[in-house]
């Protein structure tokens, strides 16, 4: 465009907007390629938004969804400020990417994430960073956070998981917590051949049921400096280090360890704890499970 404006498309103060079939290229330049501001029901379909600072940037109240779009080599792929974001449908539909950005997706705080059957977020410096919002994962499958740097990072915010999602291949973590909680779900989540499975810090909390961390380099689940967890029904095998290791003044509930899912083959202990942390099956004879370690 001429003049090399800061902005490509803004769609502002605007309802019920298809914007379909179209590539948005910054190239190269520090460029946002769309900036909705205080919009509703805006659908990108078929769209691109690629080779800029930032693909797609909501503030003040926007609502948008994204259906077989593509968002790739930006600085930043989406970041969702103070309004909501849908990618995908809840039965499945034509695959979203967002690949190859420094950072696929940004939820900041009084924000909210949708991602539904149908996405995948791979090959990102970060695949998805929350700052104090909200992201949730739902429900017919085919989602997938594969080969990034940190899969899912959740800085004081929420993560609800519901239905079949891959967690697979990101070299830090798959799921990393900080001062955040997370509940995980309904069966079909699958966390392996990450750096480490699920590391929560900080005053975390995480629910896991019905669940696989499977094949991480290191441990399975980390709970450290006051966090704590629940979990049941969960296969957490083959994991490098210790099946799931406690730090520093955090918890565990495991409800029916011995019938009702599985720590087992793991290169480490199955349950470790350190630094007055605790684990126990709550189940009808309540036990402690940690090993305590230095």
């Amino acid at each position: 465009m001429p003049g090399n404006p800061s902005f490509v498309m803004i769609i502002s103060s605007s309802k019920h907007v298809l914007v379909q079939g179209i590539t948005f290229d910054g190239l190269g330049t520090e460029r946002v390629l769309s900036l909705v501001p205080d919009s509703l029901n805006i659908t990108f379909d078929h769209c691109t938004f690629q080779n800029a600072s930032s693909g797609i940037f909501l503030n003040e109240g926007s609502l948008v969804h994204l259906n077989a779009t593509v968002i790739q080599n930006n600085n930043m792929g989406t970041r969702i400020s103070g309004s909501e974001m849908t990618v995908g449908a809840p039965s499945g539909g034509p695959q979203s990417y967002f690949q190859n950005n420094g950072v696929g997706i940004q939820v900041d705080e009084n924000a909210q994430m949708d991602v539904w059957s149908g996405t995948t977020i791979q090959n990102n410096g970060e695949g998805i960073i929350v700052n104090g919002g909200r992201l949730r994962f739902c429900c017919g499958g085919n989602i997938q956070v594969l080969n990034n740097t940190f899969g899912v990072d959740v800085n004081y915010g929420s993560m609800d998981m519901l239905g079949l999602v891959t967690i697979q291949g990101n070299t830090g973590a798959g799921i990393l917590l900080k001062g955040s909680s997370a509940s995980m779900g309904g069966g079909g989540q699958v966390v392996n051949q990450n750096g480490t499975g699920i590391v929560a810090l900080g005053n975390s909390h995480l629910d896991l049921f019905d669940s696989q961390v499977t094949n991480n380099s290191g441990d399975g689940i980390v709970l450290r400096d006051n966090s704590s967890g629940r979990l049941s029904g969960n296969a957490i095998t083959g994991n490098g280090g210790n099946g799931i290791t406690l730090f520093v003044l955090s918890s565990l509930s495991i409800n029916g360890t011995h019938s009702n899912g599985v720590i087992a083959s793991n290169g480490g202990l199955a349950v470790a704890c350190s630094f007055h942390s605790f684990a126990y099956d709550d189940g009808p004879t309540i036990k402690k499970l940690c090993v305590d370690v230095p």
